[in-house]
């Protein structure tokens, strides 16, 4: 049997951190699998100096600083620490991507720090698809403050990843407005849910309203 391809998910918070976000990655974790690929949830922490799996939760993550060059008020700093930290980052990337067979990395609400990858991608450090799925303020509001360089780095994350994700047309316009270029490989796919799911837990809450379990299923 062969081994399954890696599928990589990454997201700037725990997943049981509230939101739409942190559900629709778990449950692209658990579509994924059921697909045939093999997902795995990073977690992008800065107190993970070094990559650390946690499986305290129903889905194991794995915790690692993901470090972007650019912060407000340290320009220099940050972009000598990034250039300075990436040779290292790269060759543990690659140990990690060949092991997990990591042939996409699919970024949700990304920062400037998704900029590693394509970094990666430059240095042929990594030769997988970047998709990068967009959420809302992070393409309406790169950084806070919102500044010209930012705006810069975030239309060149966009437009030079594989594949660019609006889960709504609106959405989609906006990241036209900011990155022009993304047009070509800018797609919307509205958030679904888990109908099988959805009425799992819905005959749950009636069990425990009941005490008893209640089907609606046929």
């Amino acid at each position: 049997m062969s081994k399954r391809p890696g599928y990589l998910l990454v997201i700037p918070w725990d997943l049981d951190a509230p939101g739409g976000v942190s559900q629709m990655v778990a449950s692209l974790h658990r579509e994924l699998g059921a697909l045939g690929w093999q997902p795995t949830v990073l977690v992008s922490t800065w107190a993970a100096q070094s990559p650390a799996v946690d499986e305290a939760g129903p889905i194991p993550v794995l915790r690692w600083r993901i470090r972007s060059p650019w912060y407000e008020g340290k320009v220099l700093k940050g972009l000598a620490a990034f250039c300075l930290t990436l040779p290292a980052f790269g060759r543990r990337w690659r140990q990690l991507a060949e092991r997990h067979d990591w042939q996409v990395v699919n970024v949700h609400y990304p920062g400037l720090a998704a900029l590693t990858w394509i970094a990666l991608k430059r240095l042929k450090l990594w030769h997988g698809v970047l998709l990068i799925s967009v959420h809302g303020r992070e393409v309406r509001d790169p950084l806070p403050p919102r500044g010209p360089v930012a705006q810069r780095l975030m239309r060149y994350l966009l437009e030079n990843a594989d594949g660019v994700v609006a889960c709504s047309a609106e959405l989609a316009g906006d990241v036209l407005r900011l990155a022009p270029g993304a047009g070509g490989h800018l797609r919307v796919i509205a958030n679904g849910i888990s109908s099988e799911a959805l009425q799992a837990e819905f005959e749950d809450r009636l069990r425990l309203f009941f005490g008893q379990p209640v089907a609606l299923g046929p």
